[in-house]
């Protein structure tokens, strides 16, 4: 068969004047191009994922868990952000608070930790949907739970941080305060 091309040996309304073994062109549609472009962009993408996400986890890895407390009571929810101080010196990491107020930070897998580095942190709390004054006439819930100022949920303005080295201690309490 020539490279490049389809053979056909019979096909309704083909004329072969070249002969039984003649080579035909054929140009998709620029949708099934397309079609076929996403196709392997996602075969691609999904080698990529999979390479990433192996087994072995990321190098120089701490398990951190802590505790988070505002004005001396826990936070009941929210979400704890571990950002890096410069670009590639270690990854963003994330711990969900418990409604006891302690949280467990996870970079790729769940519980592995942060890696070696300094970071800033951030504590996200929204308020619960059932505190943010439902439709009228509808008594809201929660209202004495703890609800964090704005500006621990900015890492360049909490002022949070923490140096995850080697020695570290693997426990971080965020203590929490107004201004």
């Amino acid at each position: 068969m020539p490279s490049g091309g389809f053979l056909f040996t019979s096909a309704p309304g083909l004329n072969l004047s070249q002969g039984r073994n003649a080579k035909v062109s054929i140009s998709l549609p620029v949708r099934a191009r397309c079609s076929m472009a996403r196709g392997r962009f996602l075969v691609a993408f999904w080698a990529c994922l999979m390479v990433g996400c192996n087994d072995r986890g990321l190098p120089n890895m701490v398990p951190i868990r802590g505790k988070v407390l505002y004005n001396g009571r826990p936070v009941e929810h929210g979400i704890v952000k571990y950002v890096p101080v410069s670009e590639g010196n270690g990854r963003v990491a994330l711990g969900t608070i418990q409604p006891d107020g302690t949280f467990i930070m996870t970079t790729l897998k769940k519980g592995d930790g942060v890696q070696k580095g300094e970071y800033r942190i951030a504590v996200i709390a929204p308020q619960p949907f059932s505190d943010r004054g439902g439709q009228a006439g509808q008594e809201t819930k929660g209202v004495d739970e703890v609800v964090l100022p704005v500006k621990f949920g900015m890492e360049q303005q909490s002022g949070l941080t923490d140096k995850v080295g080697a020695d570290h201690s693997g426990y971080k309490e965020l203590i929490l305060t107004d201004p």
